[in-house]
């Protein structure tokens, strides 16, 4: 944003930001990450965690993107909802959010391919399959920047097992 605008940080400049210029969120967030963990002293031959977890969240809206039927584990019922898939690095005990994907189903999808706006379609991924492309995305970039090897220990649910 400052490339963009300087010292120039006014609503407008910031709502024209986040609605009309191009940017990449994934990638905002993951520098960001990347920063966090300079700050914290973070070094190449210490050890990082990496967490993958993935979160169901009920939504009642029925006009929201990728809103589809889940079930929902904690309260044993099916509803409408989102389910998102997170990747966070753990260094000193502080949790460092590093990516996040929302998970789309089919229908919504198909139905995304349709739509005339590029930035609307949507092409589908299981569960399984966006955990290791966040995965592939976190590991390189790490190891260019460094140009060291480092100790990573991956915490990850029992169904991730197969990656």
């Amino acid at each position: 944003m400052t490339k963009l605008f300087g010292s120039r940080r006014t609503r407008q400049a910031v709502a024209h930001f986040l609605t009309q210029a191009e940017w990449n969120a994934p990638e905002l967030l993951y520098e960001n990450a990347l920063d966090t963990l300079r700050n914290l002293g973070w070094t190449s031959n210490e050890t990082l965690y990496l967490v993958l977890d993935d979160t169901q969240k009920q939504k009642r809206g029925k006009q929201m993107d990728a809103v589809s039927k889940i079930f929902l584990h904690a309260e044993k019922a099916y509803a409408n909802g989102h389910t998102i898939v997170g990747l966070a690095f753990v260094y000193r005990s502080v949790v460092v959010p590093c990516a996040i994907r929302l998970w789309a189903s089919k229908d919504y999808c198909t139905k995304s391919q349709r739509s005339s706006n590029k930035h609307e379609n949507v092409d589908f991924k299981k569960l399984t399959e966006l955990a290791a492309e966040m995965l592939e995305t976190v590991k390189m970039p790490l190891q260019k920047k460094d140009y060291r090897p480092f100790r990573q220990v991956l915490f990850v649910r029992r169904s991730y097992a197969s990656l």
